[in-house]
């Protein structure tokens, strides 16, 4: 490649696929820049149709991501030094470095440290996934990432968040560069393909949760009433994503006790490609996040499947509060619920009752705003507007 080609760098710490809205920003950057290459570990394999001219550039042998996160400290430490030096390389003629999450960021204050650039690229930090106080292990380099994040921004061209809310978990105040809102709605030109008017419910309809399975977002009451969600209707519930098995048998032993067994659906992890033709077969969305840690409380235009269900034409559960009303309460596809029977059954049978009109409402709420692109390229404009 010639040194004055537009190269971008991205950088993720896991892997790209784990992360749908990076896949999002690397798709429309390959649009305007001449190459992009994602510096990331070898912990899941790269089944995304990315456009040619993305590299996705992966750390190591393959290691499923659960073995990775259980290796030795002076494993970690290795396999961490190996990744800066891969970035460092990488990053010879980068006109725009992008961080997605601390340790990416920590790895380049550390190439930078260690063999300062002639000409820094413009540096761009978008956190994910905020940090909990507390949770990182002393010492971790985790913990040394979050002790990076808090000092670097007055070193920062750009940074972005996919929800307002967090801001106040970061030194605002000493942000060199511009604050860019990137919430985590999906991409257009992939839903697109996915979208169908005029649902109907017949004689069966499905709920949908994907994500990570756990404790939170009203799964087991779902469970409890799947019985008597509609007498005439069968229904089923699908949940798609890492599951404990451990909570799993907890899931199992409950659909057993209340004889719906055999209308529940493992779906497991499977390629980001698949979600949206998931999606698009299921008709409810579960995105009930009741837990109240940083990330939780703050998911109202962070959460991925909010938008994903919407795109597809699914009417959506979510968690009545004040923070998720504040963003969802204006869609009438939307519906705030408690973790109660009463509530979750109350809804779902308003959303049946009515179901082409809301289907038909949040498909079309998204495409008239609710997609990554719309939001993104006022980002990438400023970016090659500093870098002129």
């Amino acid at each position: 490649m010639k040194e004055t080609e537009n190269k971008i760098v991205v950088a993720l710490y896991t892997h790209i696929e784990f992360y749908p809205p990076s896949i999002n920003a690397v798709q429309s950057l390959s649009k305007i820049f001449d190459k992009i290459t994602v510096v990331c570990n070898n912990v899941l394999k790269n089944e995304f149709p990315y456009h040619s001219n993305i590299e996705i550039l992966s750390l190591g042998s393959f290691m499923p991501i659960t073995q990775f996160k259980s290796k030795t400290l002076f494993k970690k430490i290795i396999t961490f030094f190996q990744y800066v030096l891969l970035l460092k390389k990488q990053l010879k003629g980068a006109k725009i470095f992008i961080a997605y999450d601390g340790i990416p960021l920590l790895a380049y204050r550390i190439a930078c440290f260690v063999s300062p650039f002639t000409k820094k690229p413009i540096l761009w930090y978008h956190n994910h996934d905020v940090y909990e106080p507390g949770l990182n292990k002393k010492y971790s380099i985790a913990w040394f990432a979050e002790k990076n994040e808090s000092s670097i921004f007055s070193q920062l061209d750009i940074f972005s968040l996919p929800s307002n809310e967090r801001k106040v978990f970061f030194p605002m105040h000493n942000l060199k560069g511009k604050y860019f809102y990137l919430p985590n709605y999906p991409s257009k030109e992939l839903y697109k393909q996915f979208q169908q008017k005029n649902r109907t419910v017949t004689d069966s309809f499905s709920i949908l949760y994907q994500g990570s399975i756990g404790e939170g977002h009203g799964i087991e009451i779902i469970i409890e009433i799947l019985q008597k969600l509609n007498e005439s209707i069968k229904c089923c519930l699908v949940l798609k994503g890492f599951i404990s098995e451990t909570y799993k048998s907890t899931l199992t032993e409950l659909a057993n006790k209340n004889n719906s067994l055999q209308y529940i659906i493992f779906k497991g992890v499977t390629p980001y490609l698949e979600v949206p033709l998931l999606t698009a077969s299921c008709h409810i969305g579960i995105a009930i996040h009741s837990k109240t840690d940083r990330m939780n409380k703050t998911l109202g235009t962070a959460s991925n499947k909010i938008y994903e269900y919407a795109a597809c034409g699914l009417p959506v559960l979510y968690f009545d509060n004040e923070h998720y009303n504040k963003h969802l309460a204006m869609y009438d596809w939307a519906f705030g619920v408690d973790l109660s029977q009463e509530s979750i059954h109350k809804a779902i049978n308003k959303i049946v009752a009515d179901y082409t009109n809301l289907s038909n409402q949040a498909m079309n709420e998204f495409n008239n705003g609710l997609y990554f692109e719309s939001n993104f390229q006022k980002a990438v404009d400023y970016s090659k507007q500093i870098q002129n």
